[in-house]
């Protein structure tokens, strides 16, 4: 819709698990298979995966035993959809093509959250919160492989070849670059507080942190390993996703908001646009026409940040990709507190 507005969107209705209250499936992660035009969502108080027609928006099944669901990525090459469950350290593989659980690898001890998928390989790479490492299990292994990462290591995104990964480390509020073949964390940069979600923009190979206590958003460029721009976002921001050279945020509303938000920052030329609402807390935020639903353009910009200019060449950052990647978006939850060994408290949004 010219001039903002509710993002357009298809809705489809969580299954009721309280008919004395009316609560529903409590939604946390969002994946959007288009092979297969589906819809699978975690749903974390509810420790189950469910799954919905993209076409219809009907709620076709809910697959148990889950615990703490948390994130969901696709792997549509391999027909793979793998959900991280928190609240006892496994990785569930579901079949694509059916609602089958077909493989699960538990870690003893961690807590696994963010997710991200090799879609070339099929290799699955895992934040763990707790042990401040990533976890990386090839296709068809039941064997992990265990990655040093920063402090508090919550979401993570790969480069555009793969050979290194992103870390958002919530307790610690940096960025971590993981080099992947050697093991071992290159770069450390602090961003600010409540680093949360991460993503890769593959047009310039900078990475985007968005930090939730802080509600910003930071532009790192990896290879200098600093800072470029910062810019303030809405309130509680718990997801950012790239397309076509835009990032949108998703800032969840706090005490004093009415809606959630979604902002939309102009990655190439780094400028900030209108917030706009969030149809729902429903499904409809990421279901549609079998594709990811696209905000409507703004009738003009309420800030404009100019970026620096890079070290680099233009030549040097390389040819933009065709098509976004496909990274799982993620509905907010509440800080949780966690003790600490030595009796104090930290807030973790897990």
């Amino acid at each position: 819709m010219p001039g903002g507005g509710t993002l357009p969107a298809r809705e489809g209705t969580p299954p009721v698990t309280d008919t004395a209250t009316g609560a529903v499936e409590a939604v946390y992660g969002v994946a959007v298979d288009d092979e297969h035009n589906i819809v699978r969502t975690t749903n974390t108080r509810n420790n189950t995966v469910s799954v919905y027609s993209q076409r219809t928006g009907e709620h076709l099944a809910s697959l148990p035993d889950v615990n703490h669901a948390r994130e969901i990525v696709v792997d549509e090459k391999h027909d793979t959809v793998w959900a991280s469950a928190f609240g006892d350290g496994t990785l569930v593989a579901f079949d694509a093509k059916t609602p089958k659980e077909k493989e699960r690898v538990t870690v003893e001890g961690a807590g696994p959250t963010g997710l991200t998928v090799n879609e070339k390989t099929g290799a699955l790479c895992a934040a763990g919160l707790d042990n401040d490492r990533l976890i990386e299990l090839a296709r068809g292994s039941q064997t992990p492989r265990f990655v040093p990462a920063g402090d508090g290591p919550i979401s993570v995104s790969p480069s555009k070849n793969g050979k290194t990964a992103y870390t958002a480390d919530q307790t610690s509020g940096t960025l971590s670059v993981i080099d992947l073949r050697s093991g071992t964390v290159t770069r450390s940069v602090a961003t600010g507080a409540g680093a949360l979600p991460v993503a890769t923009d593959e047009r310039s190979g900078d990475v985007l942190v968005v930090d939730r206590a802080a509600a910003n958003m930071t532009r790192v460029d990896v290879e200098e390993g600093v800072i470029e721009e910062t810019v303030a976002t809405g309130t509680n921001p718990n997801h950012v996703e790239i397309a076509d050279g835009t990032a949108y945020v998703v800032d969840t509303s706090g005490a004093t908001a009415t809606e959630d938000t979604v902002t939309r920052i102009r990655v190439a030329r780094w400028r900030l646009r209108s917030p706009v609402p969030v149809a729902s807390r429903r499904l409809s935020a990421a279901a549609g026409n079998g594709h990811r639903p696209r905000p409507p353009a703004a009738s003009h910009s309420t800030h404009t940040m100019r970026r620096r200019r890079s070290r680099r060449s233009a030549g040097s950052r390389g040819r933009p990709p065709s098509v976004a990647s496909r990274r799982t978006a993620t509905a907010g939850k509440a800080a949780e507190p966690t003790a600490l060994a030595s009796g104090a408290t930290r807030h973790r949004a897990v």
